[in-house]
């Protein structure tokens, strides 16, 4: 979190979210908190892949640890390309799998958007945020694979791929993953499973 001051330093201007990169509200920052614990909670000792989207979900099904009692967007998109099943198991089971497997989602805007922010530019936006993205997956996550999933990364792929994430990035043809897509969820298991 960075606050911004103005030049006489002597009122505060705006708060500044680290995980997204945009002046936020205190209740933004207490969402922000809690998917941070609820992701915390299931991060792999030994990462074996980094799953990396663009834009966190805004719905809490959508979000992997949103720990609701149905996995929905994203989420269910991304179990179903691993092979996780989810039908009718306790998301906690799901996710301790997924942990066990060495996986971590993850991504460069880790907060879900507020509303409709007026003039947002998701392109831009992760241009900005992927420096610090990348020194995450170096310093923090040190993942040994990196797979990008969201077609919404595809603005991004050269500068993610130039840059030093302290693993390999996985692509998909020179894209990203897309979970939406049955070729490219198979391109992508096909590739876990030669790992």
């Amino acid at each position: 979190m960075v606050v911004a001051m103005n030049s006489t330093h002597s009122a505060v201007k705006a708060i500044v979210c680290d995980g997204c990169g945009r002046e936020s509200p205190s209740e933004h920052l207490a969402r922000r908190f809690e998917r941070l614990e609820q992701a915390t909670r299931y991060r792999p000792i030994h990462m074996q892949a980094v799953f990396l989207g663009a834009l966190s979900p805004k719905d809490s099904g959508a979000y992997l640890y949103g720990g609701e009692k149905q996995f929905t967007g994203e989420a269910a998109a991304l179990l179903r390309a691993l092979q996780i099943e989810a039908a009718g198991r306790n998301p906690d089971a799901v996710l301790s799998e997924f942990q066990r497997k060495g996986f971590f989602l993850t991504h460069v805007l880790e907060c879900a958007l507020d509303g409709e922010p007026e003039n947002f530019d998701l392109a831009q936006a992760l241009k900005k945020k992927l420096p610090l993205t990348m020194r995450k997956l170096r310093t923090s996550l040190r993942s040994k694979r990196i797979i990008v999933i969201s077609p919404a990364m595809n603005s991004a792929i050269a500068d993610l791929s130039a840059g030093q994430t302290g693993g390999e990035v996985i692509l998909d043809g020179g894209a990203a993953f897309d979970l939406d897509s049955a070729e490219s969820t198979q391109r992508l298991l096909s590739r876990l499973q030669s790992l």
